[in-house]
């Protein structure tokens, strides 16, 4: 696997795409077409990838754009297929919608024929717009959370709101998912308060590069 995106950043970074220089005797791949997924130490010329955690490089980007994809976009998969379990025409609430995970859990959210809010800066407004949204909030103008609209599901990426702020706008059935499950501060403690206590609609989930 050749690529990886570069910056100052010193962590070891996860994303990878490149071709593939030499196939394990015991995992043989079905293909040997540029591949791209998750795996320790992308920055290095050269990196050990299992098979599970790369798929084929769709033929219309390029390694570089396909680099940039699989933490982030596989972040927003799981948290909304696999955690959420979104269906068709629930009401999505995404907090951070123009960021790294918040903009692909736009683009799913609407794949999945979800009623998508977008909560972001108010230069990102148009963008996010753009990429599906059906409704936007400026929070420098506006708090979700106080507006009295119910939502199914509430994704929390930018992790700036407690459960406990969230938990009046889900519906009796919805669910809260925090990116970061150790901030705010006092949010672990609420999610596990309130699991305890018979109240299972908050949920942590970690990117799968973690």
């Amino acid at each position: 696997m050749a690529y990886s995106p570069q910056g100052t950043d010193p962590e070891i970074r996860h994303r990878c795409c490149g071709t593939i220089a030499a196939i394990g005797k015991m995992h043989p791949l079905q293909s040997w077409r540029p591949h791209l997924g998750n795996c320790v130490g992308s920055h290095a010329e050269y990196v050990r990838a299992r098979e599970n955690a790369i798929c084929m490089l769709p033929n219309n980007i390029t390694f570089k754009e396909a680099a940039a994809i699989p933490t982030a976009a596989l972040t927003a998969l799981q948290a909304l297929r696999d955690v959420a379990r979104i269906e068709k025409n629930q009401k999505v609430l995404i907090n951070g919608a123009s960021g790294g995970v918040g903009h692909f859990a736009v683009q799913i959210a609407r794949f999945y024929e979800a009623d998508v809010t977008a909560v972001c800066s108010t230069p990102n407004l148009k963008w996010v717009k753009d990429l599906g949204a059906n409704a936007m909030i400026d929070y420098t103008k506006e708090d979700f959370t106080r507006n009295g609209e119910k939502y199914d599901i509430i994704l929390d990426v930018a992790a700036t709101y407690t459960y406990f702020r969230c938990k009046h706008s889900l519906t009796r059935s919805g669910v809260y998912i925090t990116e970061n499950p150790l901030k705010p501060v006092y949010r672990p403690f609420q999610i596990l308060f309130s699991s305890i206590t018979g109240d299972k609609r908050g949920k942590s989930h970690l990117s799968p590069a973690k």
